[in-house]
């Protein structure tokens, strides 16, 4: 998805404007929002139907709970986000928020652009379809906890061996953002040990019979 952005080769926007086909070429706007190009920054940061509001409402309440700045996020910031740097006040690299935003950037955008996709091409872009908040919050917080729990299992050395992450480090990144953090019940190899169950943000079921 990132490559594709970096190199525009997400067919989107101004890519339809190179084809000589009306029915293609009314591609390009989002008729939604009657923006006249759905640019990368249209889908992320404007769009109506794409999820992005509750999406980065999300991902602000989980990066609040780090207590660091947040860096302000622009395109250029999703293409680079591997260049991204936390630093404490002395402007020292803090390796566990660094990587903490990297990761919730990359869940947040990619999340932003399937709901895209998913109201876009699946739902023929019919307004009655959009993604309700809820729904587009609970999709998020699933991808950071899948990637919250493979982490975890990445510190396995029996598993892995040399390629295995480092327990340290998985608890500098997660531990700020994990709902049992505040408790302090937390056992010491929470990490490495998945009989633990710990989780970012709370899943919530939909009401009644479609549980």
């Amino acid at each position: 998805f990132l490559w594709k952005t970096v190199h525009e080769g997400h067919k989107i926007g101004t890519y339809w404007e190179k084809i000589d086909s009306n029915p293609l070429t009314a591609r390009m706007p989002c008729t939604l929002c009657q923006a006249p190009v759905e640019s990368m920054t249209h889908i992320l940061f404007e769009c109506r139907a794409s999820g992005q509001e509750t999406a980065w409402q999300v991902f602000n309440e989980l990066w609040d709970r780090t207590g660091k700045t947040k860096p302000y996020i622009t395109l250029g910031t999703v293409m680079g986000v591997g260049l991204v740097q936390i630093k404490d006040e002395r402007g020292k690299i803090v390796t566990g928020a660094t990587r903490l935003f990297r990761i919730l950037l990359s869940e947040t955008v990619y999340a932003i652009w399937l709901n895209r996709c998913d109201w876009r091409i699946g739902k023929g872009s019919d307004p009655a379809k959009i993604l309700p908040p809820p729904e587009v919050r609970n999709r998020l917080l699933r991808a950071v906890n899948v990637r919250l729990r493979n982490d975890r299992i990445l510190t396995n050395h029996r598993s892995y061996g040399k390629k295995a992450l480092n327990r340290k480090l998985v608890e500098r990144t997660w531990y700020t953002v994990l709902d049992e953090a505040p408790s302090s019940a937390l056992p010491p190899d929470w990490a490495t040990n998945m009989g633990v169950l710990v989780g970012v943000g709370r899943v919530r079921r939909p009401p009644g019979r479609n549980r």
